[in-house]
């Protein structure tokens, strides 16, 4: 829902590329230490991604999230301006990483 919301906003749009990107990242950080329990707001990507929750997801659920969170670290930490495509890529790939691991038996590996 958050997701979908922010899409709506259209901040990149708006030329609000770094508060988008933080968005996204904050969204699908709260949704992990929700169903995952890992308190990821307060991790690094690298260990949001070797944490063993989501080493048990799909190889394609953890490039998803590799993606999009490095991306926004990109453009939070680095001044990193992507492409339209690469905007659209990281609300895609956080919206299927949260509807692909909503499911017990995703999370279960």
């Amino acid at each position: 829902e958050g997701l979908r919301k922010l899409e709506a906003e259209k901040l990149w749009q708006q030329g609000r590329i770094k508060e988008y990107h933080s968005t996204v990242s904050d969204i699908v950080r709260t949704y992990i230490e929700q169903t995952l329990s890992i308190n990821a707001m307060e991790m690094t990507t690298d260990l949001i991604l070797s944490a063993s929750q989501i080493k048990a997801l799909r190889q394609t659920n953890k490039s998803e999230l590799q993606d999009l969170l490095e991306r926004a670290d990109l453009v939070k930490f680095a001044k990193f301006q992507p492409l339209a495509n690469e905007h659209e890529a990281s609300m895609k790939n956080a919206v299927s990483f949260v509807e692909s691991t909503m499911s017990p038996e995703a999370i279960a590996g």
